[in-house]
């Protein structure tokens, strides 16, 4: 029942997540300039499913980079994976209420 689980089953179950195994995470590597690459290289293929390309890097970047978005932006009205994920947390209140806490804090911060 975790977002994670729930982000998972809804953006990465099936050919997504067996093809990112194969060409990202199996791939033995020396470098992180490599494994860099490798993401690079899987975003490009695919740069309608990730809002941006460090999203690429694992289910847990993707999540996190999904987060940001709904923080951080209006909820988005158009069509396509990334908007998908971007109001899959829409989908929770409590997520809403920190959203909304979340903003608030950020415009009243002063040094």
């Amino acid at each position: 029942d975790s977002y994670l689980n729930l982000f998972y089953e809804e953006f990465w179950k099936g050919d997504i997540y067996e093809e990112w195994l194969r060409e990202v995470e199996k791939q033995n590597v020396d470098s992180s300039d490599e494994f860099r690459a490798l993401v690079e290289q899987f975003y490009e293929k695919y740069p309608e499913q990730f809002t941006r390309e460090y999203a690429a890097t694992n289910i847990h970047e993707d999540l996190a980079e999904s987060f940001e978005h709904f923080v951080l932006e209006p909820k988005p009205s158009r069509d396509g994976v990334v908007a998908q994920k971007i109001r899959f947390f829409y989908d929770f209140p409590e997520l809403i209420e920190l959203r909304q806490t979340m903003i608030q804090n950020i415009c009243s911060y002063t040094q």
